[in-house]
């Protein structure tokens, strides 16, 4: 026996993660703050964020060669502005992979083996790990770059390579993959799970839909205390943020 929700059917995306965002289907305004730093009180809004991806994505491009399918880890615990890097890959038509910030040496290393990885985003306390891994990986110094807002230890600030120019969102296949979040490896060395755009958007919908009630609150505040890196986090605090 088959059983139907009594919900309306959602109606799901046609185009990649980006140019989702970009359709703003709630209409978010551009001065509007989506994400806090609570200590720092740091912040971004809506238009920032689309911004800054753009130039991030454009100075990859320009300036160190990126292409579609490349893939850049993030190798960082939390921050207000983990999805500016994460959304401006995926605007040049890249893939993300996001890496655990407690993992050690060896399993940093298979997972940027594992993944591809030819770039990365780390933050400074976390160098001696992530440039040793990169090397071992054969990522070039100059692709590791840094969260904090400030060139440090011989890398550049991911703001420090943010072209003048606006990048053109790549135009991506939903059924193209946007990122590569790991299993826990309970069992044996962590697995990449291959997560597609039509993935993403789809479940966005889904978590917009079962959460309508609470999401029109237009002041609502989320407390992002998930890591980021994981898949539930990336969903239900960073994208869903962004989104409504």
């Amino acid at each position: 026996m088959i059983f139907q929700s009594s919900d309306p059917e959602p109606i799901y995306p046609v185009v990649d993660i980006y140019h989702y965002l970009e359709s703003n289907p709630f209409n978010v305004q551009p001065g509007k703050t989506v994400f806090i730093d609570p200590i720092t009180e740091k912040a971004l809004t809506f238009g920032q964020f689309q911004l800054e991806t753009k130039q991030f994505a454009a100075g990859l491009q320009d300036s160190y060669g990126f292409q579609s399918r490349d893939v850049l880890a993030i190798f960082s615990y939390n921050q207000y502005d983990f999805g500016v890097p994460i959304l401006g890959t995926l605007c040049a038509g890249g893939v993300v992979t996001t890496v655990n910030h407690s993992y050690t040496l060896e399993e940093v290393v298979h997972q940027l083996k594992d993944s591809g990885a030819s770039y990365m985003v780390t933050t400074v306390d976390l160098l001696p790990t992530a440039t040793e891994a990169a090397k071992i990986c054969g990522i070039k110094r100059e692709h590791i770059f840094l969260f904090g807002g400030k060139d440090e230890a011989g890398h550049k600030a991911y703001q420090s390579i943010f072209a003048k120019r606006l990048a053109t969102p790549v135009k991506i296949d939903m059924d193209e993959i946007a990122y590569l979040c790991y299993s826990s490896g309970t069992t044996g060395k962590s697995k990449g799970v291959m997560l597609t755009h039509r993935n993403i958007t789809s479940n966005l919908v889904q978590i917009m839909s079962y959460d309508a009630e609470v999401i029109k609150q237009k002041d609502l505040v989320i407390l992002g205390f998930l890591p980021l890196y994981h898949i539930y986090g990336l969903m239900n605090c960073l994208h869903i943020s962004l989104i409504t």
